[in-house]
């Protein structure tokens, strides 16, 4: 998911990881959600970034199939956005209209886009760690 225009409304770089701002503790809270409001998926990993969100939702293989990855996604940027607004963060769109997804073939896939995501804040940060 990408923030509209990709402003940086949910957080800020640090050496770290991300800080997250009042919007982007709105998302994480939303995210947080998903399990109890589809018990079909899980978020097996979350990044909330300046400007996007990476996370893989997993959907149990017994899953009531009347949910399909865009309802949990389109759940989270509708509830969020309504809150950011009301909250007074944001006047304008939050989000870019559509998001990019792919389906997980095998583990050795799962497991690299898993580091590869856990890994973005620290390829992102401005400030690099010295070792």
């Amino acid at each position: 998911m990408v923030t509209a225009e990709r402003r940086p409304i949910l957080g800020a770089l640090t050496g770290r990881g991300v800080k997250l701002t009042p919007s982007g503790e709105i998302v994480r809270r939303y995210w947080d959600m998903i399990p109890d409001r589809f018990r079909s998926a899980s978020v097996d990993t979350l990044v909330i970034m300046p400007d996007h969100v990476h996370a893989i939702v997993v959907f149990s293989m017994d899953a009531d199939r009347r949910y399909t990855l865009s309802n949990v996604v389109g759940w989270v940027k509708q509830r969020a956005s309504r809150e950011i607004r009301a909250s007074g963060y944001l006047h304008t769109g939050v989000w870019q209209s559509s998001f990019h997804d792919r389906i997980i073939a095998n583990p050795e896939s799962f497991a690299r886009i898993r580091r590869y995501i856990l890994a973005n804040p620290m390829r992102a940060s401005p400030i690099k760690s010295a070792l």
